[in-house]
Formats: structure tokens, C-alpha cells, sequence
């Protein structure tokens, strides 16, 4: 039996979080709703035994309801492997065991618990002789070290006191105030403008997002598409002319593409495809010179996330050469020179992240790799400062 005390469970390229019922697939969050998440906790309690079909009615339903149990069970499993891509015919995480249950067969992984120090949580003292006569010399030394200390705690917090009085006061002025939601704002490069996703009627739920520019300290606003999109996030080329963003054409399992628009109003262009929505792993970003857009995605149902150059002239695709020990790859960013570029690697254990720099020469380095529990998939981003 698994010891599920600990918040994160990992299993391939999924992590689930058995708190708030969240489950992530190369850092993207997927929906999944109450009872699939109430199969799932259960599977992974036990992998590799068989959960019947009468502990999940246990589970998911009280004992004076009356309901379809059968049909209710069979819609929730399938939402699951549908979460999990899995397939019933070739399963590769949840196995059925006909007219009895099911199985989960994949490996389940929770990160290592803290030791705990016993000797410290039974007072276990060490004890020391206290010498009974103390010198003249050791007291007066004892008396200038306390002074010198309080006088240097006393410098530190002048000095903090000092640079709150010289902070200037922030102060928080709406941008819009719309109805509906609004989300995703993004500063043109000369921070003149903000272009920002809005759906204009709080009805519709988190749905239906046109993307619009608005310029500080105007009321002036520019609708820029007219096809409702499930979600839009706007990135500005680095001259301030274009916006490219991804448009979903309705939910995020559905097909999406990558598109361009002129940031004054115009045609848009789109320049790739992709078939499924959940195969986007990060925003698009430009290449500091305008001429490439990088994107994370996965271009064929079931690769994987890899990172593509895509030409904003022509819509050429380039997969960069991935690095050894990479499942997958997301979250791109590039130095102000725009002679290296950083990126997020999922690694081969499926537990660790590696952030790989990759300068013009195409050379591959690793900079930095930490677990995944302390760097979470969802909080992943590469980037250059100074």
C-alpha cells in the first residue's frame, strides 16, 4: 500500500495533488472533476491491487442513494482515462478487471519523508559542566561583545526605518473596469499599451475571449480578433508592431493554432496548427530579432512536449535537438542579447526538472536541476536577469 501522508503523488508525467484534487501532465493543469479524482486516490492507495466495483460505489456514492451505479462508474472511469490519455484496450496506467474492478499497473512514486530526529523529540540533552568560577577578563569581554551587538541591531533597524520612509507610496489605479472577465495583460515594449484578453459578459463563465489593446491613460479601445477563443494570452513582438497568440477553438481538447495579428488592427496569420489543445505546454515567445516564435507543444497526438522555432516569415517549424535524459520540454526564454536561450526539461525519473541553457552555437549545458517537489511544474519558468 502506498503511504499517501504526503500532498503530492508522482506516476510518469502526471503528479496529483491529494488535497486540492489537482492533477498536472508536464506542469499543464487538467480538469478533473470529484469522483474521477475519488477513482484515482483510490487506485493509487493500492497499486497493482484490484479495487472492486463495490468499493468504488462505496466511495463515491452514500449508502441511501438511489442511482445508476453501474453507468455512474463506468462515466467517471472513462473521464479519468481520458484525463490520463489511457486507453482500456492497451491500458498503460488503469487496467479493468472484467465485472470485478480495476487496476492501477503504473509505478507510483511520493517524495522521500524528512528524517526526524528522535533524539530531539525525547529532550535528550547533552549535558555540560558549568565551571563554578568565571575570570574578571572573560566577563568584561562577554559585557563589550552584548554592546557591540545591540549597536549593530540598532544600526540595522535605523537603516530599514530610513529606506521604508524613502520608498515612494504605491498606488493602485484600475486599468479597466469592464464588464465580464478580463485576464492575461501584456505591455507593449514601450509600456505605452497593454493588450489584454476580455469576454465582455460575466455570463458566459471563463469562456468566449476576444483580444483587445487599450493605451494608458486613454479610454480608446481596439478589438483586434472576432473569433471567441477559450483562452488568448497576447506577446508582443520586440519592435511593439505584432501580437502573436494561441487561439483554441473551443475546449483546450480541441484543436488550437498559432496565429499573429498587426497590434494596430488587421488580418491575422495563422502559422501552425495544432490538433490538440492540451498539447500546448507555455505561452508563445518571440526571438528578441522578430524572426522566430518559440512555442512548446506537441504537434502529433501522443509525442511529447518538445520546443519548436516557428518562422513568423514563412511558418517553418523547427524542433530543436533535445537534450539527453528529456521527456519533455516547456517554459523558453531568452537573454537580452538574444545570443542564449533557457528552457524547463522534464527528467527521465519523471520526479526532477532541469533548466538547460543553449547558446547560438546550438551547444546544450545544464545549469541547474532540482526535484520537482521543490520546484513545482506549475511555478516552472526559465529566465535570464541582469
Amino acid at each position: 500500500m502506498t503511504n499517501l501522508n504526503q500532498r503530492r503523488v508522482c506516476f510518469g508525467l502526471f503528479e496529483l495533488d491529494l488535497v486540492t484534487g489537482e492533477l498536472w501532465r508536464n506542469g499543464i493543469r487538467l480538469k478533473l472533476e470529484g469522483q474521477p479524482f475519488q477513482i484515482l486516490k483510490l487506485l493509487l492507495e493500492r497499486p497493482g491491487e484490484l479495487i472492486t466495483r463495490e468499493e468504488l460505489r462505496k466511495a463515491l456514492w452514500a449508502s441511501d442513494t438511489f442511482v445508476d451505479f453501474e453507468h455512474g462508474v463506468n462515466a467517471a472511469v472513462r473521464k479519468l482515462r481520458q484525463a490520463l490519455r489511457d486507453d482500456a484496450e492497451k491500458p498503460r496506467y488503469i487496467q479493468t478487471i472484467p465485472r470485478r474492478g480495476y487496476r492501477f499497473i503504473f509505478e507510483v512514486k511520493v517524495p522521500a519523508e524528512a528524517a526526524v530526529n528522535v533524539q530531539a523529540e525525547a529532550g535528550v540533552t547533552a549535558t555540560a559542566e558549568v565551571p563554578r568560577a568565571t575570570n574578571l577578563w572573560t566577563r568584561i569581554a562577554a559585557v563589550i561583545v552584548v554592546v557591540t551587538a545591540c549597536v549593530l541591531v540598532g544600526l540595522f533597524i535605523y537603516q530599514r526605518t530610513r529606506l521604508r520612509r524613502e520608498l515612494p507610496r504605491l498606488r493602485i489605479v484600475p486599468f479597466t473596469s469592464y464588464p465580464g472577465y478580463e485576464f492575461c495583460p501584456a505591455f507593449s515594449p514601450d509600456g505605452s499599451r497593454i493588450a489584454f484578453a476580455w469576454n465582455a459578459d460575466s455570463s458566459l463563465g471563463f469562456k468566449d475571449f476576444d483580444l483587445y489593446v487599450k493605451v494608458r491613460g486613454s479610454e480608446n479601445l481596439l478589438r483586434l480578433t472576432h473569433h471567441p477563443s477559450v483562452g488568448i494570452c497576447p506577446t508582443w513582438s520586440p519592435d511593439g508592431t505584432e501580437i502573436a497568440f494561441i487561439r483554441f477553438s473551443g475546449s483546450s481538447n480541441d484543436a488550437a493554432s498559432l496565429r499573429v495579428i498587426p497590434a494596430l488592427g488587421g488580418v491575422e496569420k495563422e502559422l501552425l496548427s495544432i490538433p490538440n489543445g492540451e498539447g500546448v505546454s507555455m505561452p508563445p515567445v518571440w526571438s528578441p530579432d522578430g524572426k522566430w516564435i518559440v512555442l512548446g507543444a506537441s504537434l502529433h497526438h501522443e509525442d511529447p512536449h518538445w520546443i519548436h522555432f516557428v518562422s513568423v516569415e514563412s511558418g517553418e517549424v523547427n524542433e530543436i535537438p533535445h537534450a539527453a535524459g528529456c521527456l519533455a520540454e516547456h517554459w523558453a526564454a531568452f537573454s537580452h542579447s538574444g545570443t542564449q536561450w533557457a528552457y524547463i526539461c522534464l527528467l527521465k525519473s519523471g520526479e526532477e526538472y532541469g533548466i538547460y541553457r543553449a547558446p547560438s552555437s546550438g551547444a546544450f549545458r545544464q545549469v541547474l536541476r532540482r526535484s520537482s517537489h521543490d520546484l513545482p511544474p506549475r511555478d516552472d519558468r526559465a529566465g535570464f536577469r541582469g
